[in-house]
């Protein structure tokens, strides 16, 4: 696993977006000169999924042993939540046309940048594909908040509720705008369950090169943790590192 004296932390805030400042923290290699371009991954909640699901322990331990490539990885603190990573546009906004863009100028990349997400995040991550294609090569979504009417009455009184249910309404009755890698992940105790199930298969419909995976756990850091390790190293090998 890397040591802290291994991996540079670099905190910035991308101002002046559609949704105001956005904070990020971007974990490189210490061995990264400032101008080397490296593959990067962007996660929504990623503060959060860093400290309580181990993604760049996992990033690292990845890179260590030669799974993956030198990488960096911007971790999206969420701010406000809810009304961000809703399906709203100017949020998707915000990311695909301020944050990517100032994120690659601080530090270059020669990929398309990957973006993950867990729960509503999941569902913004698919949003800002949907609304911006051809932004992100690849893309994770853990027990994505893919609600649907017949599926997930119980979520009625979701502040976002409509913006959601269209957006994925949306994402089942239109052709795929972009072509992006993916993998969904989801915990069989769990009511996203089926809406996740669904989508995966809709995806799929649409000529999208999808991978998926569950785990025995509910709607959590632990159950996110663990798909992470079941989707993540696979989801960027397919990305980064095609077969030619």
């Amino acid at each position: 696993m890397p040591t802290d004296a291994s991996v540079h932390r670099v905190v910035a805030t991308v101002t002046g977006t559609p949704v105001g400042d956005i904070d990020t923290l971007t974990w490189s290699p210490a061995d990264a000169h400032f101008a080397e371009p490296l593959p990067m991954l962007f996660a929504h909640d990623g503060p959060e999924l860093d400290a309580f699901a181990e993604l760049t322990a996992l990033i690292g331990f990845c890179v260590a042993s030669r799974r993956l490539p030198r990488m960096r990885v911007t971790l999206l603190a969420p701010g406000e939540r809810n009304p961000r990573y809703a399906a709203s546009a100017a949020y998707a906004q915000a990311l695909a046309e301020h944050v990517v863009p100032s994120q690659l100028r601080a530090h270059p990349s020669d990929r398309l940048p990957v973006l993950l997400g867990p729960s509503l995040g999941g569902l913004a991550t698919l949003h800002a594909e949907w609304t911006h294609p051809g932004t992100f090569g690849g893309l994770l979504m853990l027990s994505g908040s893919f609600f649907t009417p017949e599926l997930d009455p119980q979520e009625r009184g979701f502040e976002f509720w409509d913006e959601v249910v269209g957006f994925v309404e949306r994402v089942h009755t239109e052709p795929a705008p972009s072509r992006p890698q993916v993998a969904l992940g989801w915990g069989t105790e769990e009511e996203n369950q089926f809406n996740n199930a669904l989508m995966a298969a809709r995806l799929g419909e649409l000529g999208l090169p999808v991978h998926t995976a569950t785990v025995e756990n509910g709607h959590n850091f632990t159950c996110w943790r663990d798909l992470l390790y079941l989707l993540l190293p696979d989801l960027l090998t397919r990305t980064w590192m095609p077969r030619t």
